[in-house]
């Protein structure tokens, strides 16, 4: 992964692949202390706005060095002889072009495919090529479409765990807006039924806005994938005290859940930094004049 300073001006997208690095390590290393075979399956792999030659900045590089690192290590320590196998997905002709030459030259997976489609439409082939196998899905959409719940139900309730980018930022944006197309893709993303009327109670116990929200979708999350616990960590803006996304987790065991707090916790100290260099930096940048201390002076371990 790319050290912070690469993702100038984008470091909500830093402290997701951190984020990713860190939970699929070591979920990598839990599932493959029991299951013989994981499938990892990207349904937006891009690359977006990636700005290094060898996509070293990318989501689906990221994931595939922590795999094969996770492997190689099961190997070495405990003798186990994990499968690997990857499906990347993704509908833009031209980003898919760039994602099959890379794809190419990652020759020590035991298989990788790619598709150049919609998510949503080729969830029969995606449930095909996982089979029996345990699956890790990856949906980090560009916007906040492309993934409603009653068409991706079919896929998250196999086997396996999900991890979803539900860019509130714009969700919160559109949620009520009164256009009838925006109104119909958001009941799509929560999965119809009577969802203004769900949020609308949570929003009378006084929880706020976004925090109804977030509890909305992720109760239908559990709901659409019969998942045990969902959970959630919140990316900020990083110039701003406002959430760009939220990371919303499925799992259908405690220990995954455990997992994704301790990737959490090691996240917290890592956003407090990080947006606090990024401000610092656009500050000098306006004012061409260094702050009175470094971001490496200020205390960055808050975690409660």
């Amino acid at each position: 992964m790319k050290p912070p300073e690469a993702y100038k001006g984008n470091e909500q997208t830093y402290l997701k692949h951190f984020f990713l690095e860190s939970y699929l390590e070591q979920l990598t290393y839990r599932i493959g202390s029991a299951w013989k075979e994981i499938v990892y399956v990207d349904g937006f792999s891009g690359p977006w706005r990636s700005r290094d030659q060898n996509l070293e900045d990318t989501s689906f590089i990221i994931a595939l060095n922590q795999l094969r690192k996770v492997r190689d290590g099961l190997k070495e320590r405990r003798g186990i002889n994990l499968k690997i196998r990857c499906l990347f997905i993704d509908k833009d002709s031209e980003k898919f072009a760039r994602l099959n030459r890379a794809v190419k030259s990652q020759t020590d997976i035991d298989d990788i495919q790619v598709i150049n489609d919609e998510f949503e439409n080729v969830i029969p082939k995606i449930k095909s090529y996982i089979g029996s196998s345990f699956s890790f899905v990856f949906i980090d959409p560009t916007g906040w479409t492309g993934f409603g719940l009653k068409k991706i139900s079919p896929l998250i309730r196999m086997r396996g765990e999900v991890l979803i980018n539900f860019m509130m930022v714009y969700i919160n944006w559109f949620f009520e807006t009164n256009d009838p197309d925006k109104q119909r893709q958001m009941g799509e993303l929560l999965g119809g039924g009577q969802w203004r009327q769900e949020f609308d109670a949570l929003v009378a116990q006084g929880i706020g806005r976004e925090n109804a929200i977030l509890e909305l979708y992720r109760r239908r999350l559990k709901e659409f994938g019969d998942f045990e616990h969902v959970s959630s960590v919140r990316i900020l803006n990083p110039f701003q005290d406002r959430t760009f996304f939220h990371l919303i987790y499925g799992t259908r065991h405690i220990e995954g859940l455990r997992v994704f707090s301790n990737a959490e916790k090691k996240l917290v100290p890592v956003q407090e930094f990080t947006r606090h260099q990024a401000q610092m930096i656009l500050k000098e940048e306006r004012l061409r004049q260094p702050e009175l201390f470094n971001a490496t002076d200020l205390p960055v371990d808050t975690y409660r």
